[in-house]
């Protein structure tokens, strides 16, 4: 009786130092299997017989790298900075010049209220992760939502 016997796993042999299987198939893989992680299958594999090595990871593409990204996101925050600079020069232009009190006190009126752009984090961020950010956010209010749902919470 064959049907009750073990079968044996063979432990994948260690990669050579220095070598990587190419480039992350994320990209390449079609969309049921990236929709399903099912790219990540021979990797995952290979971790559930014996400890990864750094040879066993893929590389990453371009987009994905910390030196791209940081470029992209000193891009963006940049743009931010120009546009306090911007404005702070045409408050400036209008005649409005907080920095220099003994102006104001010369006409005796207070000069107009509008307000200097203050260069924000926030929005670097946003327009450097928008695409993942945001879809990210919204399948996880769609998966809580759904979960709300069918756990009979709400009905």
């Amino acid at each position: 009786m064959n049907l009750f016997k073990r079968k044996t796993q063979t432990i994948p042999p260690l990669p050579e130092p220095g070598s990587t299987p190419g480039v992350c198939p994320e990209y390449t893989a079609p969309l049921f299997s990236r929709l399903t992680f099912g790219w990540v299958q021979p990797l995952m594999t290979i971790g559930a017989k014996r400890p990864l090595e750094k040879e066993d990871m893929w590389e990453l593409t371009d987009q994905r790298r910390a030196d791209y990204i940081g470029t992209l996101f000193r891009q963006h925050w940049a743009r931010e900075v120009a546009k306090g600079a911007e404005s702070q020069l045409a408050m400036k232009n209008k005649g409005v010049d907080y920095s220099n009190e003994d102006d104001r006190k010369q006409d005796g009126k207070k000069p107009k209220a509008s307000k200097e752009y203050q260069p924000k984090l926030w929005k670097a961020i946003n327009n450097t992760f928008l695409w993942q950010f945001w879809s990210a956010g919204g399948l996880k209010v769609l998966g809580d939502a759904l979960q709300v749902r069918w756990s009979g919470s709400l009905f």
